[in-house]
């Protein structure tokens, strides 16, 4: 009667595991394919537990890291989840909220507000300073200031622009 419930066991894990393919499911069906074994020779079922749950931590804590790296799953499921945001490096944008040791916010073109800390941590910024995207962690822009920008207001558009020089248009 127990192997049919470690074999119950093995298959909805094994099944889990095509749709995650983290090998955390991996393991446990490993373990309990090996505990039905156990089973399959009559140990009390207090013994099957017991080896079905040490044989799951070490499958998970152990042979899934070794695995993985091995495999080389785990980069490709950070590469997968991690977010970047390159396109903002360089960019410039206007202090809309000081920003000190901790964090203040940044408009960056005509609407995107980004939450912002100082490149450097010794610097500070006021509401209106003009600063460049130097770095973005995560969802915070790390900024520096900026040497060559201004605002166009003349076009009515809040666009940051290069500065205009006198007598050209």
């Amino acid at each position: 009667m127990w192997i049919a419930f470690w074999l119950v066991v093995v298959l909805l894990a094994a099944i889990g595991e095509i749709f995650t393919f983290d090998l955390f499911l991996g393991s446990v069906a490993v373990a309990a394919l090996i505990t039905a074994g156990l089973a399959a020779v009559l140990l009390p079922i207090t013994v099957q537990a017991v080896a079905f749950g040490a044989l799951s931590l070490v499958g998970i804590v152990l042979v899934r890291p070794a695995l993985k790296r091995t495999l080389g799953i785990g980069s490709l499921a950070q590469e997968q989840n991690s977010v970047t945001h390159s396109h903002l490096q360089g960019r410039q944008g206007i202090v809309t909220q000081a920003i000190d040791t901790g964090e203040g916010l940044v408009r960056l073109g005509t609407g995107d507000f980004w939450t912002a800390r100082p490149f450097d941590s010794t610097d500070t910024f006021q509401v209106g300073e003009r600063i460049e995207v130097v770095y973005v962690d995560g969802l915070t822009a790390l900024v520096e200031r900026a040497h060559t920008l201004s605002i166009n207001t003349t076009s009515g558009a809040d666009d940051i622009a290069e500065p205009r020089q006198k007598g050209i248009s």
